[in-house]
């Protein structure tokens, strides 16, 4: 039979997060589940906005086949961003220690004073710049689907084939 479970995480920094699976047996040799997390929080470090928000969602179906072996398809969709909190200053080679204004523990130089930003990314001047957006952080958006087939032959001997396609593309708006 089919078992889930679900769990809510809250904690200081504003942390909102859901983590829910379902999985089992679906009847006449099937399986499947789902599984995935949705989470949001203004980070360790308060920058000023929301740090870290998005999640992840994975599923699988597949058959038991007769005479043992079995086939399933599963899928695995991303869709997050996480704040980059470097450069962090310190003073003192040896033994590094705060600047004074700045927490090396808790601060951050990320916030919405310099959240968008005009870079320049040439050596050439007026050439190449763009709009950078910190608030945005690394933003990963990434689909992966997939299968994976056994089927035993003998006692000593196995087929089996696996495979997936993966389509990610992963954003960098640092400062």
């Amino acid at each position: 039979a089919p078992e889930g479970a679900a769990r809510l995480t809250l904690s200081d920094y504003n942390q909102r997060r859901v983590d829910m699976r379902y999985a089992g047996g679906l009847g006449n040799g099937w399986f499947g589940g789902v599984s995935g997390f949705y989470r949001r929080d203004d980070g360790v470090r308060n920058p000023e906005f929301t740090a870290n928000f998005g999640g992840t969602v994975r599923a699988h179906l597949g058959k038991n086949l007769e005479g043992g072996g079995e086939w399933s398809v599963n899928l695995k969709v991303v869709n997050d961003h996480n704040t980059f909190y470097l450069p962090i200053p310190v003073v003192g080679k040896e033994k590094p220690r705060s600047l004074p204004g700045i927490d090396a523990n808790y601060g951050t130089m990320i916030g919405l004073d310099s959240g968008v930003q005009m870079v320049r990314t040439s050596l050439v001047p007026g050439s190449f710049s763009q709009l950078n957006d910190s608030r945005d952080g690394y933003h990963v958006k990434a689909t992966a689907v997939g299968y994976s087939f056994e089927k035993p032959l003998s006692p000593e001997w196995k087929l089996s084939s696996k495979g997936r396609y993966t389509d990610a593309d992963v954003t960098a708006s640092l400062v």
